[in-house]
């Protein structure tokens, strides 16, 4: 799901530094002239070109510092470290370098017995999000709630040339684990096109209904731009309620429905446009849809595969992030429908089953119904017997048969028709002493 996860990476620097400042407990001389370094841990180490030891038990890095450990590298102009509450101050200038992340800032200030978090001016690579975060000032306060203020998120390296999220205030509380963002703006080649006063959002992977992070694409068809909102319904079932525009095609709707009970995972998928500007009947309708159900009622079983769709264009012209329409590969969809019930002992079961196909040049169903079968297995004395029993159809359009005459694929046109396969087997079982005689007819 689309948490704003890279907000938390920023706690990084934070938690880096309470290891550093922790660890530093030895008093030290000012040492002008020459860059010196010593370990505080077996992983830390601190370097500056000026170490002094001031009043109040602080040691001052100055002329340049570096402090590193195994999460990554902090440096800067100048720094204070009082030892008395572990504090770092009165930091200047400096840059933190990680394995997913870099991040630039010119004053900050870290207490980790308070748990305070401050960094002014500052802005934020997310190197595998691709990502720009700049913002005016990050406080993490006693109370573990995050507020960014005066935040831009973009991909872009000019974003008044591509695009950006501004927002006033964005707020998160560690303990709820709940998060909003005041005032957003999303800007496209420096323009406003949309504005949202509020946005509500889970700030944790764990099941919560709120936001979810935006989603912005750009393709041939423009900017492609929606927000997931994530409802809990129960605690084995939730919806995902999509709201999408795309520039050059329309404005839709993608939803997602899922359900568990016991092993089985139900669950719809629905993609709705009310037109397409770009389709030829751009007055219609486009839309597409998935249903995969199992239930049992009493003895009687019963599962649904069903899909279906306005045209077979459509999840090619519209991509999508509902997985059961994900897989560009496939060329037909599935309309299945199964019913079984025990009887005499068996189990006897009654399945339709057709495939959309998606290649708009062939427009056709492929189609196998009905399809009866009994299954019987049970045993008689020293006899096991078992029954198969099956019968079913399958079936292509005139038009279909028509093309494979002409080609080398004329002689695949006797596999269509009526199949009916009754499978017995009898085995008998015979125990002499130590040794195990057996014979099958079948």
């Amino acid at each position: 799901m689309h948490q704003i996860k890279f907000l938390h990476i920023l706690c990084i620097v934070g938690l880096f530094l309470s290891q550093v400042v922790g660890a530093m407990q030895q008093c030290v001389i000012n040492i002008p002239g020459q860059f010196v370094e010593f370990s505080t841990t077996d992983d830390v180490n601190v370097a500056a070109n000026e170490i002094t030891l001031i009043e109040d038990q602080s040691v001052y890095l100055r002329n340049g510092f570096e402090i590193s450990s195994s999460l990554g590298l902090l440096s800067g102009d100048s720094a204070v470290q009082n030892q008395s509450n572990n504090s770092l101050s009165s930091i200047q200038n400096a840059s933190f370098a990680g394995s997913n992340i870099f991040i630039n800032f010119t004053r900050g200030t870290f207490e980790p017995k308070s748990n305070l978090q401050e960094f002014l001016e500052g802005i934020a690579l997310i190197k595998d999000k691709n990502l720009f975060i700049s913002f005016n000032k990050f406080l993490r306060n006693e109370q573990s709630e995050i507020n960014f203020y005066n935040t831009n998120i973009t991909s872009c390296a000019q974003s008044s040339e591509g695009w950006n999220i501004s927002a006033e205030n964005i707020y998160i509380n560690e303990k709820t684990k709940r998060g909003s963002i005041r005032d957003l703006n999303l800007e496209l080649f420096d323009k406003t096109i949309f504005k949202l006063p509020y946005l509500p959002f889970p700030a944790t992977t764990e099941r919560l209904s709120g936001f979810l992070m935006p989603d912005i694409s750009f393709s041939n068809d423009g900017l492609d731009f929606y927000i997931p909102i994530f409802l809990v319904t129960s605690e084995s079932s939730d919806i995902t309620f999509s709201p999408r525009r795309i520039n050059d095609r329309g404005s839709g709707v993608e939803i997602n429905f899922r359900s568990r009970k016991e092993d089985m995972l139900n669950t719809f998928d629905l993609i709705y446009f009310s037109g397409d500007k770009k389709y030829s009947s751009n007055d219609d309708e486009r839309w597409a849809f998935k249903l995969e159900q199992s239930f049992v009622i009493s003895n009687l079983h019963l599962k649904f595969n069903w899909s279906d769709l306005s045209d077979s264009l459509l999840l090619s012209d519209i991509p999508t992030n509902l997985d059961s329409f994900s897989n560009r590969r496939s060329y037909t969809l599935p309309q299945k429908v199964f019913i079984g019930i025990p009887l005499f002992g068996g189990r006897l079961s009654v399945e339709n089953e057709n495939y959309i196909s998606l290649n708009p040049f062939e427009i056709i169903e492929f189609k196998k119904a009905p399809k009866i079968q009994y299954e019987y297995f049970g045993s008689i004395s020293n006899s096991q017997l078992s029954i198969d029993l099956k019968s079913e159809k399958f079936s292509k359009p005139d038009i279909l048969l028509q093309l494979f005459a002409r080609d080398r694929l004329s002689q695949n046109i006797k596999s269509f028709g009526r199949r009916d396969i009754l499978d017995l087997k009898i085995a008998s079982y015979l125990y002499a002493s130590l040794i195990n005689l057996n014979s099958i007819i079948k």
